[in-house]
């Protein structure tokens, strides 16, 4: 089974708004600017862990290759 993300406003959101995810550290908090929101990692390692594709979605011109850095980089794997 297949479950998909908006990465704007779903899982990407603001800080004053929302609990995130801890910054990365320098200097990949310069690059990847965008917070998740907190739990996010461990949600998506869970549904991939039971067996669920997971596919993140977004109308934001953010490249895959960005999009998939950053997910190596918080500690989610492909």
């Amino acid at each position: 089974m297949r479950v998909s993300f908006d990465l704007d406003e779903v899982l990407f959101v603001d800080p004053n708004t929302f609990e995130t995810e801890a910054p990365l550290p320098f200097p990949l908090n310069r690059i990847f600017t965008e917070r998740l929101r907190k739990g996010t990692i461990q949600l998506i390692n869970d549904l991939k862990a039971d067996g669920f594709e997971v596919w993140v979605y977004t109308s934001s011109f953010r490249s895959e290759r960005y999009i998939r850095t950053l997910e190596q980089k918080e500690g989610k794997s492909e």
